[in-house]
């Protein structure tokens, strides 16, 4: 029987997994030091005490390590945060590894694509590259240990609860939120192309990589391209009730509709 501990659980894509979780009937336990959208409540869990008691995570059969940063910008400002990054992913290391259970993480699709398991190639810029890159080399490593480990590469994520600007300004919510005020969206680069996929089809993937077989597994969810002015052309197209059927953007629309709903508090 599968039973799941989701750390970071608080954030878009733990809040959108621990619910389908439950829809699903998955047994699983969210860990996170900010309160949980989907029970309103602290977890009565740490890292600290799994990591000296080993024998509180020893009925997991997962470990989902996901962001427990609010954004690749905050960890810029924020040395402090960061370092909590990375205590966080060594605790969840130690869990794994005592228990046996595999250790699973949400990468970067922008940053690394599909390349092979091998990432020291790529260069880190910034502290998010770096972090994600540290991040995917320990589960390499931990694999030539013969500890098994999963990596689930995504475009931008947008979608489900991705509505709280002061903690995440990510940038289809901020123009929602302009286009509901009657605001002009703010377009800086409108030829630029973005890769979208909606935070439910992340959890999917995720979860049929749980589920497919006990061992290590390197996956990439594909996504919608669009260019940044087309975009916002989409989001006053919603706003304004424009119902245009272009299946291609189907799943993109689907997203800003969510959105919208959200900011609404719908």
């Amino acid at each position: 029987m599968s039973n799941l501990l989701v750390i970071g659980s608080s954030g878009q894509i733990g809040t959108a997994l621990m619910r389908i979780c439950r829809e699903r009937s998955i047994a699983a336990t969210g860990l996170d030091i900010r309160p949980n959208r989907w029970d309103e409540k602290l977890t009565d869990l740490c890292l600290d005490f799994l990591v000296y008691e080993p024998s509180a995570v020893s009925h997991f059969t997962d470990i989902v390590f996901l962001a427990t940063h609010p954004s690749a910008r905050e960890l810029e400002k924020n040395a402090l945060q960061n370092e909590k990054d990375y205590r966080a992913f060594n605790h969840a290391k130690i869990c794994a590894k005592r228990s046996g259970a595999r250790l699973s993480i949400v990468s970067s699709q922008e940053l690394f694509g599909i390349v092979p398991e091998k990432i020291d190639v790529f260069t880190a810029h910034t502290v998010y590259e770096k972090q994600k890159k540290d991040f995917e080399s320990e589960l390499y490593e931990l694999r030539k240990e013969n500890y098994r480990t999963g990596v689930l590469r995504v475009p931008i994520v947008f979608g489900g609860y991705d509505t709280d600007l002061e903690r995440i300004p990510r940038l289809v919510p901020r123009w929602c939120q302009q286009a509901l005020a009657g605001e002009p969206i703010d377009v800086t680069n409108p030829h630029k192309t973005v890769l979208l996929t909606l935070v439910d089809d992340v959890v999917v993937t995720l979860l049929d990589c749980l589920f497919e077989s006990g061992k290590s597994f390197l996956k990439e969810v594909s996504g919608t391209s669009i260019t940044i002015g087309h975009l916002a052309k989409l989001i006053k197209e919603v706003k304004d009730g424009n119902k245009k059927n272009d299946g291609a953007l189907e799943m993109i629309r689907r997203g800003i509709v969510d959105t919208f709903n959200n900011l609404r508090g719908g």
